[in-house]
């Protein structure tokens, strides 16, 4: 089956006794629409509307005030600013009105001064004055606007009333006309139609985690930078330094790091947090973990992002074919919908050939029992719907120097005439990306339409890969509906002549005392020359370390070993250039490891439950102390270690510890290194 792509960005819900979290509440019930509530479109406006204690909860808002307002817009209008709005609120017995004059006595003024509609769905309005709940009270609005401009076609969702009372009900009454609305003389008309609502309590502090950009499909070999998107949700700036994020990587990737906000956040204000030097470049899926921790903040529900994503795997021997048999394909396994609300590509796996209604007969496969196909007609109106079947990272070799090579891509695509009047010319175009699925580009394209096919069958079709020799690219098959039948495509195949003829198993890099070491194995080398090996400090630019002798010619698994002594502090990445007799020469994947500089310690895992590893790399033979402070400062555990040259690491039982931020601090040959931990 093709493998499909749910990116996930859930927040992290649990309770714990203890916790205040910030409530909004969305009252919305029957809903519906109207021009004349909330601001009204003529010169002026003014209603009440109230809402029951059961629709905002018993308890909602009667211990955190609200302190924030949202009215739903369904069609903007103009001019978008209202001026002279007064808005007030207060608790009240009255389940319905009836029509008459308004009076504020009992209210409190909440907001005073100009608003903006401009956007469609919730705006949402800070009060000047934060109103708090009575428990078992209804809840009233009064709104009054004195701008005296008429604002055309503004249409706001409405809310009928309390489901479990008639709809007919009475829970709003307004004006709108040319002149001033007057307190205790201007009549309101009665209406069920009152505005949709939120309610909002935000914290004093709140810290939330808003957004990630984690890609959902790689083709990454370079390290990636991750950005994470802090708000401030709360009432009070958030100073600079003050909310820790973290990120952590697991799976077939892994990286943590935690960064500070480096700005002063006022409400509302957001900072992007960019973690960098990331690799992405281990095939499979990686989760991603990211939080954050402010003292103060006691609303845990926006704390935390979960995502995940696929580093896609690389084929870079050929030629490659995918016959579309079996569970796995191994040249195009993902799928995109570009255009549409459907996706349309499926997989046709059965003993029987393929067809429906419209066909003037059916479609076997091309060859086996299976094939992919572009369903364009869908028993429903797709037209100009568009979806994308994409491929692996595909690694095209490179031209030998002063030489050439060719690249290029077959495949067997379906032609028939099935409506062919409409011409309903469903298309199947390729596209190319070599920014890792970032953008693509169309660099041929098909036609299902065709007089030559009486009934369905298979056309080979061809497109030259060469001008994409030495990338590392994405092939797209991009089906675009004209609502007429089916696209389908089988035996699809990839050629490049420029390939080394090396085939690398495995490569990795594992840490010694004080130096690394690089191990890989060929399970088939063919005139085969040398390995040159190559490091980098940031994943782009790579110099030589030395080279190894390779074996020429071999059919069996050959292991070579290349130790690089001395490696840099912190991330080195490696890759291997495999060179032929003939001068051709590919790269390896890169793989990195991190290297701590003499003297420096790391902290895993970071947040730690129970027991955590401190690593220390010693420039010699010491003691070394290990203390942990809380974040004032207070030591709370302190003891000392015989540590030798090198990598050392140290475990320490953190269980007694209550939940919080801690400094773990290392002094050790007259240097002192600090790192700070969360404990969960």
């Amino acid at each position: 089956m093709m493998k499909k792509l749910y990116a996930l960005l859930i927040g992290f819900i649990f309770c714990l006794p203890g916790y205040q979290f910030a409530q909004t509440v969305t009252i919305n019930a029957n809903p519906g629409t109207s021009p004349n509530i909330v601001m009204g479109t003529l010169a002026f406006h003014a209603s009440e509307f109230l809402y029951k204690d059961a629709e905002i909860g018993a308890t909602n808002f009667t211990t955190l005030p609200i302190n924030s307002i949202a009215f739903g817009l369904s069609q903007v209008g103009s001019p978008t600013t209202f001026n002279g709005i007064s808005i007030y609120m207060q608790n009240t017995a009255t389940n319905v009105f009836t029509a008459g004059a308004y009076s504020t006595t009992g209210y409190t003024l909440v907001y005073s001064g100009s608003l903006t509609f401009s956007n469609l769905g919730f705006t949402t309005i800070s009060l000047q004055t934060p109103f708090l709940r009575t428990t078992g009270s209804n809840l009233s609005f009064l709104i009054v606007r004195t701008d005296g401009v008429a604002h055309a076609n503004y249409v706001f969702d409405a809310s009928l009333d309390n489901t479990t009372v008639a709809t007919s009900t009475n829970t709003s009454r307004r004006y709108n006309g040319a002149t001033v609305a007057v307190e205790g003389v201007t009549s309101l008309a009665a209406s069920p139609f009152r505005p949709a609502v939120q309610l909002i309590a935000s914290l004093p502090i709140d810290a939330a985690l808003t957004d990630a950009s984690i890609p959902g499909i790689t083709c990454h070999t370079a390290p990636q930078t991750i950005g994470v998107e802090i708000t401030n949700n709360g009432t009070t700036p958030i100073l600079a330094g003050a909310a820790a994020v973290t990120l952590n990587v697991t799976g077939a990737n892994t990286f943590t790091g935690t960064i500070a906000n480096t700005n002063q956040l006022a409400p509302g204000a957001s900072e992007l947090i960019n973690f960098t030097g990331i690799n992405l470049s281990n095939a499979g899926n990686s989760d991603f973990e990211s939080f954050v921790n402010l003292t103060g903040d006691t609303d845990p529900l926006n704390d935390t992002l979960f995502t995940g994503m696929i580093t896609a795997a690389t084929l870079n021997t050929f030629p490659a074919l995918d016959d579309i048999e079996g569970t796995e394909l191994t040249i195009t396994p993902f799928v995109a919908v570009l255009a549409g609300n459907r996706q349309l590509w499926s997989l046709h796996d059965a003993d029987t050939a393929f067809i429906n209604g419209d066909m003037s007969d059916s479609l076997a496969p091309y060859s086996g029992r299976s094939f992919l196909y572009f369903d364009a007609y869908s028993g429903a109106n797709s037209f100009g719907f568009e979806g994308r079947l994409f491929s692996n990272c595909i690694g095209l070799g490179t031209p030998p120097q002063g030489g050439s090579c060719n690249s290029s891509l077959s495949f067997f695509m379906s032609h028939d005439t099935t409506f062919l009047t409409p011409n309903f010319n469903d298309s199947l175009y390729i596209s190319v990306s070599t920014d890792q699925g970032t953008t693509w580009n169309r660099i041929a394209g098909f036609r299902r339409l065709s007089d030559e096919y009486g009934v369905p069958g298979w056309g080979q079709e061809f497109v030259d890969l060469t001008p994409y020799n030495g990338s590392n690219i994405q092939i797209g098959f991009e089906g675009v509906s004209e609502w007429g039948n089916i696209i389908a495509i089988d035996n699809i195949e990839i050629f490049s002549d420029c390939v080394v003829p090396v085939t690398l198993s495995n490569f990795t890099v594992q840490k010694q005392t004080k130096a690394n070491r690089l191990s890989w194995t060929t399970s088939q080398e063919i005139n085969s020359m040398k390995f040159v090996i190559q490091q980098s400090r940031n994943g782009r630019d790579f110099v030589t370390l030395g080279e190894v002798a390779a074996a020429g010619n071999s059919s069996t698994d050959r292991t070579y070993s290349f130790t690089h002594n001395q490696p840099l502090s912190g991330y080195n990445y490696y890759r291997i250039k495999m060179v032929d007799l003939d001068n051709k020469s590919k790269y390896s994947q890169v793989r990195s490891v991190q290297n701590l500089g003499l003297n420096q310690i790391q902290v895993t895992p970071n947040p730690v439950a129970g027991n955590m590893k401190v690593s220390i790399n010693a420039a010699q033979s010491d003691l070394a102390t290990i203390m942990i402070t809380d974040m004032s400062g207070k030591a709370i555990l302190s003891k000392n270690y015989t540590v030798a040259a090198g990598d050392n690491d140290i475990p320490v039982n953190t269980a007694g510890l209550t939940a919080g931020s801690y400094i773990v601090r290392v002094q050790l040959n007259g240097d002192v290194q600090v790192s700070k931990f969360i404990k969960l």
